[in-house]
Order: C-alpha cells, then structure tokens, then sequence
C-alpha cells in the first residue's frame, strides 16, 4: 500500500463489490481460511521511542482497536483461528485464543486475552507468526489469508524474518500486514518487496490510509485493501501447482514438489488421532514397531524399536479416558504380546524378556510410576551384526515368532526364531535375511507374510503347523509405485488380504497376496511415516496405525511420530492369539 495520504484502493477493483464478485466467481471463499495475528504491544505512543526517535502522533482513528473494527469483510467466511503475540507471556512465540467470526467478536477476544499478556521487551519477529501459519496451511491443505495487525515494528533480524516469508511462498498463504500508527519504516517495505519469492505473497497495508476514509466506507477500503492481490495469488498458485484444493490430489511435474506432492497425498485421510507424539511423556515415536491388539483387555500394545520403549494404549470412551503406559527396557524394542495369563513380553537385544509385576488387565490401574522389571525369558542365538529383534508376531499354536536384523540394513545377516517356551527357541530357517519389519500368518497358518524393508517387497515361506518349520523363502510381490516408500510391516484380515504401511508414503496399503500383489486400496495417514499396524477394536474393524519421527523435520511433519485409527477401512482383521508359554 502507499504511504501517508495516499488512497488505499487499488487501481484493479474500483470498489469492494467488484473484488468480492471476482473472489466468488473463483471460489476463493469456500477454499479459503482465515488466521489473525494481533500485536499484545498494543498502539505505539509518543512515548516510547525507537533508536531515539519519537513516532509520528497517530490520529484518533489509527489504532489497532480502529483497524480491527474495519475488518468485517476479511473474517466473512468461516470462523478465523486468532492468536496473539509479542507478549512477555507469549515468549517468542504465538498465543492461539477462541476461534472467532466477525470484528466484533475479534475485539472481545483480543480485549479478553489483552490484560494477561504484558508487552515484551525482546524485537519483534515475523518468523514465529509465518511458522505458525504454515502449520496451519500443512495441516488442511487450505489456501489462507493472514492478517497481522501490528502497531510496532518488526525489528528482529531482517535476513531471518526474509528467509521465513521466502519460505512462506512455497504455501497457499496470502500474508497481509496491517500498520497502525506511523506509516511502515524502510525496513518493513522491504520485507513486504517479493525479491526471491516464489510469488508475491505480502500485502503491506498502511492502515492511515485507510483511517482517512468516513467510517461507513473504511471496512469495504479495508477489504480491498487487504485482499486485492488474493484473486491473482490464488491463480498464480494453482498455476504454479504449490496448491490444490483438499477435494484433489495434484500431479507435480517439477522434482522439486515431490515432497510436497506426497505430503498433500497423505493428508486426504480419514486417521484419526488417538495420541499425539509430543505430548507422549518418554518423546515422539521413533521407529513403531510390533501393534498388537489385546483382544482380552481391549487394549493396543506396541513398542518404539529405536526409542527403547514399549507401550500400553488402553482405550476409554474418548480421547481424554485414553491410558498410555510406557515400558522401558533398556534397549530397543522390536515386539511386544501378553500372554494368556497376562503376562507382557517384549523382544530386546537382549532376547525375549517378561515384564515382571505388570499385568496387561491391570494396566489401568497402574499409576505412571508403576514399579516394574525386565527379566530374561528366553535367549535368541542370533549373530552379533544382527543383534537387533526387529518385530514378532504370535502363530496360532501361541507360540512367538521373532526375526532379527541389522539395524542399518547393511548386512544379510537376520534370522527368523520361533519361541514356544521358557528358554525354548529354535532357528526354523537358515540364517542369511535381510532387515524383515513385520510379520504376520496367513489364515490357515500355512505361510508366512514378511515385510522386507531391504529390498522392499512381500516375501513369502511355506510353513508347518505341526512342527513349525518354515521353507521355500521367496518373493510375493513388490512394492507398488503408486504409493511412494517402502513397506514396514504387514496384517492379514478376514478375508486374507494383505495391509502394509509404507514408511515414507503416508499410507496404508490393501494388497492381494493371490494375484500378484494387486493393490485393493490405499488409506492416507496424515503424515508420511506409517511404520506399524494392528487391526483392533470390539469387532476388529479399526485399524491401528504407528507412526515414527526418525529422519523427519516435526515442525513440518506435526502428527510424525503419533498414533491413529481408521475406525472403519471395510475389512475386518484376523484375530491374533496370545503367547502360551509351555
């Protein structure tokens, strides 16, 4: 916008109709979100100088309060998601309050949260308020409008909040920064100047100019003023294919959307959250591992094999009754089962281990310093390059089955153990397999499925049910292209179709194991590392699935390392016996 006494519609809409007529002809409303940023500084005032100087006198109507009250049309859609920040309380970072339609609620909110929050004497920054907009544009795949009202100057380090806008242009974000007070300093001009960018993203807005106009024509002038651009930045992403709606899947031509391509892949998704990775106590998921359902306590057991955990999920009627218990072993982690009696079991480096003084039907009773010891149960003769126990599953005798690997997925040094037994386990196939991240019987107990992460494809071997020996190791089928990453675990259901999580591709994907591999369907999880799964619930129609963190940015991949349910893919799950010791 232009600085002092210069008039605030722009040259292409004569009037706030003809903008409002071209942003619905688009269908920018019904695609378009709104986020609201407004400064806890409040209004500067002569009184507070800067590098010595006094600001200009604002005029009574050139207030944070007065702008706020002109932006009836920019909060016309649906409800805006509203934060505060440059507060002492705020610490660098962004306050979320209510959710709210309309100037006036935004002004009761803001006059609400305004008394807790006392101004900050650190410099201003736009990079927190970017960062929290991308989350919002990560999370829903939703073109937004952000609206910063700012009665300070942004005064951080130029080059960092530079860098944030740069990086703020790869999103369907269009950033409007609205300037109370004295007129926009050289350094926020250049802020708002679209060097570098992928497109031009920021409208500055000097709300004097604004503040000139008789009060009944301010908020359409403020309308005009701050989404004028929208109707051409909105083209320009969709042309640039940076964004697609929610309702489609792009097709990036350019290598360089690759990443974004599967990301807005995985967020078409119907998972819903059981628990979030970074409010779990012992830290995000690393690497899931080994889903089991507990059908007798109803109850989802897994571990994190690179975070030395095992975990507990009882689940109530609603996500505040969830119990979440930890067990710690000391090592990593590669499965976890009860057994008939209630016991828990996990596999370490270590081999088998029984958790001592913890029962599976007592685990919500337990408080979260429940007193608990790992003993060893079993000992697995496994090579030292492939020391790890990377998954297990039970068969339908109730015997373990357990493989090892190397961590790294160097080496073809992993085995296949079975356990059926205090100290009884043998070897049913040679040495000499490659890292195996999940496996799972087939309905008749005749073969068994095993997800190989290193060559990423579905191996299969014929097995005795009597004595347990598995032969004739091969190749099922590979990996299908449509989904991009590679396989980490696989479940059978009722009908005998294959389920596989691929790590690195957000999804979750039905195979038919008959012909050929033939992809059924595939199930988004909103991030792209889905590492293990389980089918669960009263009539096993759930489908669980563990996620990892390991090798991913969480600021970008929010939900990476957290757990999800898909209460209803259409299949129902085989039900998988406990351990029974003999």
């Amino acid at each position: 916008m232009g600085g002092k006494g210069s008039k605030a519609e722009p040259p292409a809409f004569e009037n706030y109709e003809q903008l409002a007529k071209a942003m619905e002809d688009a269908n920018i409303h019904n695609d378009m979100g709104v986020i609201v940023f407004v400064d806890a500084k409040g209004d500067a005032t002569p009184n507070q100088k800067k590098d010595g100087k006094l600001p200009d006198k604002m005029s009574d109507a050139n207030s944070l309060q007065d702008a706020m009250e002109c932006s009836g049309h920019l909060l016309s859609t649906d409800e805006a998601f509203v934060y505060i920040f440059g507060s002492k309380e705020a610490d660098g970072k962004c306050v979320p309050l209510r959710r709210t339609r309309g100037a006036t609620e935004l002004l009761a909110r803001f006059h609400g949260a305004q008394p807790a929050h006392n101004p900050s004497e650190a410099k201003l920054s736009l990079k927190p308020i970017v960062e929290q907009a991308i989350k919002h544009a990560d999370q829903t795949r939703q073109f937004h409008l952000v609206v910063i009202f700012v009665g300070h100057d942004f005064d951080a380090d130029i080059n960092e909040q530079k860098d944030a806008l740069k990086l703020a242009a790869r999103y369907p974000l269009s950033i409007v920064i609205v300037k109370t007070g004295s007129g926009p300093t050289d350094d926020l001009k250049k802020l708002a100047n679209n060097k570098g960018r992928f497109f031009d993203n920021v409208t500055l807005v000097a709300f004097e100019s604004v503040a000139e106009y008789d009060e009944k024509k301010r908020e359409d002038v403020m309308g005009v003023a701050c989404m004028h651009r929208i109707p051409g930045q909105y083209q320009t992403i969709r042309k640039k294919q940076a964004y697609m709606p929610p309702a489609e899947i792009p097709v990036f031509d350019d290598p360089m959307w690759e990443h974004e391509r599967r990301y807005q892949e995985s967020l078409k998704s119907d998972a819903k959250l059981l628990v979030l990775g970074e409010k779990i106590p012992s830290g995000r998921i690393r690497v899931g591992r080994g889903a089991f359902w507990d059908g007798a306590n109803q109850q989802l057991l897994f571990t994190d094999l690179l975070g030395r955990f095992g975990y507990v999920l009882k689940l109530g009627k609603d996500k505040s009754d969830h119990i979440l218990r930890p067990i710690n072993a000391m090592g990593n982690i590669g499965f976890i089962v009860p057994d008939s009696k209630g016991n828990i079991y996990v596999g370490t480096e270590s081999g088998i281990e029984i958790v001592r003084d913890i029962k599976a039907s007592e685990i919500g009773k337990m408080n979260e310093k429940g007193e608990y010891w790992v003993m060893k149960f079993a000992e697995i003769d496994k090579q030292e390059k492939s020391r790890h126990l990377t998954c297990g599953t039970v068969d339908a005798k109730g015997r373990v089955w357990v493989c090892t690997g190397d961590k790294e997925m160097e080496s073809l040094t992993g085995g296949v153990f079975c356990c059926h037994g205090e100290g009884k386990v043998f070897n049913p196939v040679e040495s000499g397999l490659s890292h195996y991240a999940g496996i799972a019987f087939s309905l008749d107990g005749k073969h068994l499925f095993a997800a190989n992460q290193h060559s990423n494809n579905i191996w299969v071997y014929n097995h005795d049910t009597k004595s347990g020996v598995i032969t004739q190791p091969r190749v099922l089928f590979e990996a299908t292209k449509q989904v991009k990453g590679i396989v980490s675990d696989v479940a059978v259901d009722s009908d005998g179709k294959l389920w596989v999580p691929h790590w690195g591709g957000g999804a979750v994907v039905k195979y038919d194991p008959v012909n050929g591999g033939q992809v059924l369907q595939i199930v988004r999880i909103p991030t792209l590392l889905p590492s293990s799964i389980a089918f669960g619930g009263p009539e096993l129609k759930h489908l669980f699935v563990i996620t990892g963190c390991e090798t991913v940015n969480t600021n970008r991949e929010y939900y990476a390392g957290s757990v999800f349910v898909v209460e209803d893919v259409g299949s129902k799950g085989s039900a998988i016996r406990a351990f029974v010791p003999t």
